[in-house]
């Protein structure tokens, strides 16, 4: 399944939630890689997952379900709530490409 890494949280008060060094929104991705790294169970998984998720370019992963499954319990384990209910949320999303305009011609008949 496709994940968005790009999806962004938000804060109790429903405004976006910035990082305090960068001043840029937090996104999954963040979120993700900051989980995996702080965890002390199955290393390399988390080491694997980790490098498939900071290398991605392209603001989406395809993870099968048991990694989308570890990340949930990575993010559950060393976030706050709000946090982790909303990355679970996200975790459940699959990532669906923006829909690209068309350009049509009117053709007179």
């Amino acid at each position: 399944m496709k994940i968005s890494l790009t999806q962004t949280f938000v804060n109790s008060d429903d405004s976006l939630a910035v990082d305090n060094i960068t001043n840029e929104f937090i996104t999954l991705k963040q979120i993700l890689i900051s989980s995996l790294l702080a965890g002390q169970d199955d290393k390399i998984k988390r080491y694997d997952l980790f490098r498939d998720i900071k290398k991605s370019k392209v603001g989406f992963v395809t993870l099968n379900v048991e990694d989308v499954s570890f990340l949930k319990k990575a993010v559950l384990e060393c976030q706050p709530t709000l946090v982790a209910g909303q990355a679970h949320e996200m975790l459940e999303n699959e990532y669906v490409a923006p829909v690209e305009p068309v350009d049509y011609q009117v053709v007179n008949a």
